[in-house]
C-alpha cells in the first residue's frame, strides 16, 4: 500500500522495559513502519526491571504459590512460546533516530507505575501517541498528555476476559476462540477504548504455548490498523459495551486443571507427531 499522506506523520513513543522487546512486538512495529507514515521518535526505557534481585524473585514465587510449582513442572516438557525471544532495540533500524530516555517510574498503590512528569513533558513535545510494551500497569499524566493517548495490547477480548495470563483462562475453560484487543488504556485494568480487535480460532491448539503463539502471530497488523485510523482522521476509538470478568494468576483447582490440560496436550502432540512404523 502507499504511505503517501496529506497530514504530518504520527509520532510514536515506545514504552519498553530495559533495551529490548520481543519478536512479536518487533514484528508489529516493523509492520506499522512499513504500512503507515508513522515514525518512532522517542523510546522511554524502564530501568526498574534491571534492579530486581534474587530475593525479589523468591518473594514473587512464594506469592504465586501453586502456580510457581505448576510453571516449574511445565518447563520440564513444554515447548517455548513462539515469537517470544528478545530483540535488542540496538538492532532495530526504526528507532535509530529516536530520542532515548531512561526512566525509573514512581510506584503507585504498591504495583502501578507512573512515569515522572518531567519525562512526560519531554515525550508530549516529541510524540503524539505512545505504545506500551513495558512498564507494567501505567497510570498518570502519560495517559492524557499525548494527543492520542497510549496504546497497549491485551491478549484477550476485554468484553469477556480481562487480566492475566494471556490466553490462559480461555485454555482452562476450553474455549474455541480467543480475542486480541489493542486498547487506548486508562487507569482501569483492561477497560480502555478499543483501537483494534480480532477473534481467532484455537480449536486445534492443544497446549498453552500454541495458544500464546497463535495470539502473538495474529497481533502483527493490529497496530497498523490503529495508526491508519488516526491517519484517516478518526480520533475516537470504540468503547466496549460490556467488560468481562477480571482474572488473575490461577490458583488451587484452576492451576491443577491448567497443568493437566497442558500435560495432556503435550502427550497428544507427541503421539500425533510420531512417525509411522508401517
Amino acid at each position: 500500500m502507499s504511505k503517501e499522506t496529506t497530514s504530518e506523520p504520527v509520532r510514536v513513543c515506545l514504552l519498553v522495559d530495559g533495551n529490548s522487546i520481543v519478536e512479536w512486538q518487533h514484528a508489529a512495529l516493523q509492520h506499522m513502519i512499513d504500512e503507515t507514515s508513522a515514525e518512532i521518535t522517542v523510546v522511554v526505557s524502564n530501568q526498574q526491571t534491571q534492579t530486581r534481585t534474587k530475593l525479589d524473585l523468591l518473594k514473587r514465587a512464594i506469592e504465586l504459590r501453586e502456580w510457581t510449582l505448576v510453571w516449574a513442572l511445565r518447563s520440564l516438557f513444554a515447548k517455548p512460546v513462539p515469537l517470544s525471544e528478545d530483540v535488542s532495540l540496538n538492532d532495530c533500524e526504526y528507532v535509530s533516530d529516536a530520542k532515548r530516555i531512561k526512566c525509573v517510574p514512581e510506584t503507585v498503590d504498591g504495583w502501578k507505575n507512573e512515569i515522572p512528569s518531567k519525562i512526560v513533558d519531554i515525550v508530549a513535545d516529541d510524540a503524539d501517541i505512545a505504545v506500551r510494551f513495558g512498564f507494567g500497569f501505567v497510570v498518570g499524566d502519560i495517559l492524557t498528555e499525548l494527543e492520542y493517548g497510549v496504546l497497549s495490547y491485551h491478549h484477550g477480548d476485554i468484553r469477556e476476559y480481562r487480566g492475566q495470563p494471556a490466553g490462559c483462562w480461555e485454555f482452562i475453560h476450553g474455549e474455541d476462540e480467543v480475542g486480541i484487543t489493542l486498547q487506548r488504556i486508562n487507569e482501569r485494568l483492561d477497560a480502555g477504548e478499543v483501537a483494534a480487535m480480532k477473534t481467532i480460532s484455537i480449536q486445534d491448539s492443544n497446549t498453552y504455548s500454541e495458544i500464546r503463539g497463535r495470539l502473538y502471530e495474529n497481533s502483527e497488523g493490529m497496530l497498523t490498523e490503529a495508526l491508519l485510523k488516526l491517519e484517516s482522521g478518526k480520533m475516537n476509538f470504540e468503547v466496549a459495551d460490556t467488560l468481562g470478568r477480571l482474572y488473575t494468576i490461577p490458583k488451587g483447582f484452576s492451576a491443577l486443571r491448567f497443568f493437566c490440560k497442558e500435560l495432556r496436550g503435550h502427550c497428544f502432540n507427541k503421539s500425533y507427531n510420531q512417525p509411522s512404523i508401517i
